[in-house]
């Protein structure tokens, strides 16, 4: 029976130190073949870019936890779930990731 405990919880480890599958992946169909385009093929400078620019004044960025100066509002982007972010902070976690970094709605590629 120990055995079989030690096998379980060999398993148990295994299923929560796996890496999540790419989600950042998309399957685009060219004339030739297929193949994979992650967000870091079309330039996520470019996506932030093209977000709305908001005034954040006595907000806080939550991916970085620092205030929004008003000096500085140029830089809080707003995704289009609503949350606002600074434009480099979101640019480094749209690099890892495809969601908003609060809520998780997915950022879509346009085309």
């Amino acid at each position: 029976m120990s055995m079989d405990l030690d096998e379980l919880v060999f398993d148990l480890d295994m299923a929560l130190t796996m890496p999540e599958p790419d989600e950042t992946c998309v399957v685009v169909n060219n004339s030739s073949s297929h193949r994979k385009e992650t967000l870091m093929d079309v330039s996520i400078t470019q996506i932030v870019g093209e977000m709305a620019t908001v005034e954040a004044v006595d907000d806080v960025c939550t991916v970085c936890m620092q205030c929004f100066e008003s000096s500085r509002t140029v830089g809080a982007k707003q995704v289009a779930c609503g949350h606002v972010f600074h434009s480099h902070c979101l640019i480094n976690w749209l690099s890892l990731h495809n969601s908003c970094p609060l809520c998780r709605f997915q950022v879509t590629l346009r085309s």
